[in-house]
């Protein structure tokens, strides 16, 4: 009884023996194939995520690319055109006063020039390039030259109540050019007005060429003064929103008085920067 007990212990251990073994590469078995299966999945999804991306940019670059062609599609359609000319640069204002200059020749009928100077308008610290003093030059010989061709030629200025136009205004362009249209007024009375008025709209300086052209000012403070930085151009033919303009300002000319020459402050030793 005792080696059959002895036997049949001996048996069992042996049995054991196998088991743990079984049990210890398994666990080890399955720590490693679910490492790969982890691994597997992790590089799946990476993948996965790799091409997802690259579907999604192209999905977004074809709904901008549409979206795009529908806004210029619907533009068409209004008769809009629409272009931002930045003044950061020499080259930038020298091409924005050659643009502006492009459209007041333009101009068939009307021009209408709205100045808002809510605090004080002063021009640059240095002296302009050359040939952005050149530029600037044209784009206002060919405001006051248009009247040759009959076009009316009228410009409002909004001014704080309270302030003249000598402690407001530091721009040798404007000035010069303000007292241009007053000495070219006597015989074109019908033609050119200077006028003043309290502001009404808080709205940017803006030009508009026979009620189809807007061209709006976008101003910037540097060093504490006020300063154009670029102009925005609409062409509407449709009038859709240079109307509201034209209300604007054919509201402001009935409430406005004219400017004497008196009125105009003396120019200014630094040259002036920029303005509309």
């Amino acid at each position: 009884m005792r080696t059959n007990r002895f036997v049949f212990s001996l048996h069992k251990r042996e049995a054991i023996i196998p088991t743990s073994l079984y049990v210890t590469v398994s666990f080890i078995c399955g720590i490693i194939i679910s490492q790969t299966v982890e691994k597997n999945i992790q590089d799946q999804f990476e993948s996965f995520y790799k091409i997802s991306s690259v579907f999604l940019l192209l999905a977004l670059n074809a709904m901008m690319y549409f979206c795009i062609r529908r806004v210029e599609g619907l533009a068409d359609k209004l008769g809009f055109y629409i272009q931002f000319c930045g003044g950061g640069t020499p080259e930038e204002r020298k091409y924005l006063f050659s643009r502006a200059t492009e459209i007041v020749n333009q101009a068939k009928e009307s021009i209408y020039a709205l100045n808002t100077f809510m605090q004080e308008y002063h021009g640059s610290d240095t002296r302009e390039d050359e040939t952005v003093s050149q530029a600037k030059s044209g784009y206002y010989e060919a405001l006051i030259r248009s009247i040759s061709r009959g076009v009316k030629y009228r410009r409002i200025l909004q001014i704080p109540d309270g302030r003249r136009l000598e402690n407001i205004l530091y721009d040798n362009y404007y000035i010069q050019h303000f007292r241009e249209i007053i000495n070219s007024q006597p015989g074109n009375a019908d033609l050119l007005s200077l006028k003043v008025v309290s502001p009404k709209y808080n709205i940017p300086t803006f030009l508009i060429i026979d009620e189809t052209i807007i061209v709006l000012q976008i101003d910037q403070i540097v060093n504490n003064k006020l300063q154009m930085a670029g102009i925005i151009i609409i062409e509407d033919p449709r009038r859709e929103i240079t109307n509201r303009f034209c209300t604007i300002f054919n509201s402001l000319d009935n409430q406005s008085s004219a400017v004497k020459d008196s009125d105009l402050p003396k120019q200014n030793s630094q040259e002036s920067s920029n303005s509309e």
